[in-house]
């Protein structure tokens, strides 16, 4: 991602830039997510079909995500060279793309993100918890279900590509890295 910084030295500052647009990006994906996952909070009424989880106003939104797109502090570290603000626009969109039920994006952009930095891992049990039968609209399993019933009923497709997905990603960029950075290394050796 950052070789323009290395070629020639022709932009060093690359890195930094791209790290800002991180912070930029996570912020307005905040505002779609406290809005309700879209500019106009529509996925939030449609989830239930009852009004609820509408999510915020825009101005109540962007006075939330003004804390993060108005801190010193987050422009600061970017702008030094530090990730983090690249690192949560990929948990930002990661979030997004799970409320609006993409979950072979969420499941790339997980495997992303672990990539990137091994701490994005604790979003996935929280993730895949939060994927139940309401939120995926699956008929519910009655109160009186047996526990076979309840971990077949859990164990959903959308568990599985969520899972699969990022669990492939996660593994070739690993793979792809250690392809490009040890091999080249190891065989130069004698």
């Amino acid at each position: 991602m950052l070789l323009p910084t290395t070629r020639g030295g022709a932009w060093f500052e690359f890195g930094k830039v791209l790290f800002a647009l991180g912070d930029l990006a996570a912020g307005w994906l905040m505002i779609l997510l406290l809005r309700g996952g879209d500019a106009g909070g529509e996925v939030g009424k449609r989830k239930h079909g009852r009004g609820e989880g509408k999510g915020m106003s825009q101005e109540r939104a962007l006075k939330y995500a003004s804390i993060w797109l108005l801190n010193p502090m987050v422009a600061t570290i970017s702008t030094r060279g530090s990730s983090e603000g690249l690192l949560g626009f990929f948990v930002m969109y990661l979030l997004y793309a799970v409320l609006k039920r993409r979950f072979v994006l969420a499941g790339f952009l997980l495997g992303l993100s672990v990539h990137f930095k091994i701490y994005p891992f604790i979003y996935a049990p929280s993730i895949i918890w939060w994927m139940d039968d309401e939120c995926l609209r699956l008929p519910r399993v009655g109160a009186r279900a047996g526990w076979w019933e309840r971990i077949r009923n859990f164990v959903n497709r959308e568990r599985i590509v969520l899972t699969i997905v990022s669990f492939v990603t996660f593994g070739g960029l690993n793979w792809g890295m250690y392809a490009l950075y040890v091999f080249p290394v190891s065989r130069g050796r004698k």
